[in-house]
Order: structure tokens, then sequence, then C-alpha cells
């Protein structure tokens, strides 16, 4: 990602796609076809996510070339999928924050009130 390699990023995604189609055999035909397609019309990169069996598809693409391909991803879709069309549903969004990592900050040394465990911990998160 750091280096900007688009085509790099899209072909390890469609690795990804593939591995976890042919490994979790998890997929149904909406999404394995949904990410081929957006692909197609030229994303970056797309991938079906979710504990499978239906689910959500992404699309990574251009900001300026967002509205464009999300119109045309929902017309092909509802065109090969028509008994979809009713309750799928198409948006647009921005990324979120980067990676970050959560820390210990530290145990509570005071004693355990009535029904806690004295285990409990607390923890931030941390942007890097």
């Amino acid at each position: 990602m750091a280096s900007g390699d688009q085509t790099r990023i899209g072909e390890l995604v469609d690795i990804s796609q593939r591995a976890g189609d042919v490994g979790l055999g998890n997929l149904v035909e909406e999404t394995r076809w949904l990410p081929a397609e957006a692909r197609r019309l030229g994303a970056v990169a797309a991938s079906a996510f979710g504990a499978g069996f239906g689910g959500s598809v992404w699309a990574l693409v251009a900001t300026d070339d967002a509205e464009r391909l999300l119109q045309a991803w929902k017309d092909a879709y509802t065109k090969e999928f028509p008994q979809r069309a009713a309750t799928c549903e198409f948006f647009i969004t921005a990324p979120g924050p980067g990676v970050c990592e959560l820390s210990e900050v530290g145990v509570s040394k005071r004693p355990a009130a009535d029904g806690e465990t004295g285990s409990e911990r607390s923890s931030r998160a941390r942007t890097s």
C-alpha cells in the first residue's frame, strides 16, 4: 500500500478472493460475480467479506470515479441477478482510520468488586 502500486494491490486482493473461495468454499454466486465485475468496470481491487454464504463485497476505486463505478456496478448486478434487485444495497463510503495497535495500560490493583473476577483489564487504542 505504501508504494502506491495499485496493480499489485489488485493482484493480491484477487489472489485472496480466490483463496477464500477455494479454501473456505463459503462464497455464493453473487459474491463470486461482484468482485470480478467491479474489477472489469475499473476498480483497483474488490473482494467479498463477512462470514460467508452471502454477505457483502467491497471495491476500491478512486474518489472521482466512485459514482460512475457504483452506478455501473449496481446496473450490471441487477441485470445479472434481477431477483436481488429489491433487496440489494450499493453505497459509497470513505476508508476509516489507518492501522492501530491495542495495548494494555494496566491491571487494576484494587480489590475486586461484587461480581467482578479481578482480572478485568483496561485497554486503549493508539493510532500508528
